[in-house]
């Protein structure tokens, strides 16, 4: 039998508890892990842990190295540098990890620069290329563009040949945005006068009911708005005859509930065509800070503030 070292949320911070792992099954892949990344819901998971009063498994992204394969072929051998996505218990030493939504790690970059684009790279090809059908020559508006999914999605649409507009709360943010080549707006000067953004053909938004109005309103006519959260409020009201008369359409998605073979789909398009951009340097990830196992909590506090620019990683290798 197999053990790994797994870090949960407790009343007294995060806690490494030793966990048996379950024999791999076919089309599974064991990954020494080098590092893994922080995401929202994981800050949400470790909040209401205790009140639940069970342990919240957490982590949705892993690098590493492949340890051992389970039955059948596959694209991978053990030694292969790759980062995955997982649905959860990723805060570990060793992850179990699904090879349809396992990718190499390009060479040129570091484990944690691996672990920092899973949960971004499958969250904006599915949002921005399989639902909102982005293509070459359109227009794309990327709102709150300062963490995983919008730094790596505004480098992919750009790369692609989308023309690319952003926001962020914070001016300082929004001044980092630029510095990556990316003009915008404030979330404040946007609502204030959605208008002067110009129109936008696709729209990927986190906001929810509060933009939601500004959103429709700035869509050319076909244009798509894809939501993948809803924190300013989860009901609004839509112009239906604006939406008739510029033929809008509106698609909600969350990435984790999809099954395997859905997730598998939109690995094989990162790898096609994501992964050649990475390895020639068009993409790069960005790393707000990296922690070390011990300091969970600190990482958690930085994110629920939403003050940071990037990735925020854990290493295992210090």
């Amino acid at each position: 039998m197999r053990f790994c070292e797994r870090w949960f949320p407790s009343e007294k911070g995060f806690v490494k508890r030793r966990v048996a792992l379950p024999d791999l099954a076919a089309g599974e892949v064991l990954i020494d892990a080098a590092a893994f990344g922080i995401n929202r819901l994981d800050t949400e998971l470790a909040a209401n842990a205790g009140a639940l009063g069970t342990d919240a498994t957490l982590g949705l992204e892993v690098a590493g190295t492949v340890a051992a394969l389970g039955a059948g072929p596959s694209e991978f051998k053990v030694g292969d540098r790759v980062m995955a996505l997982v649905k959860e218990n990723g805060y570990a030493d060793r992850v179990v990890a699904p090879a349809g939504t396992t990718l190499k790690i390009p060479d040129r970059l570091s484990f944690e620069q691996g672990a920092a684009l899973p949960e971004a790279l499958f969250t904006a090809w599915l949002n921005l290329f399989e639902l909102g059908a982005l293509k070459a020559g359109e227009s794309v508006l990327i709102h709150h563009a300062t963490g995983g999914v919008g730094i790596v999605g505004a480098q992919l649409a750009k790369a692609l040949g989308a023309s690319v507009a952003v926001t962020s709360r914070r001016p300082e943010n929004l001044a980092k945005l630029r510095g990556l080549g990316f003009d915008g707006k404030t979330t404040d000067e946007f609502d204030a006068e959605p208008g002067a953004m110009g129109g936008f053909d696709v729209i990927l938004d986190i906001r929810g009911a509060q933009s939601l109005d500004a959103n429709l309103s700035v869509l050319k006519t076909g244009g798509r708005l894809v939501l993948v959260d809803s924190y300013t409020g989860e009901e609004g009201k839509i112009n239906l005859g604006r939406m008739l008369d510029k033929r809008l359409s509106v698609q909600g998605s969350l990435l984790r509930p999809l099954t395997l073979e859905r997730k598998s789909v939109t690995a094989a398009g990162i790898r096609a065509r994501a992964l050649p951009l990475i390895e020639s340097g068009k993409i790069e990830p960005v790393i707000a800070r990296v922690f070390s196992p011990e300091n969970i909590g600190e990482a958690h506090a930085l994110l629920a503030a939403n003050g940071h620019f990037g990735k925020l990683i854990v290493s295992l290798r210090g």
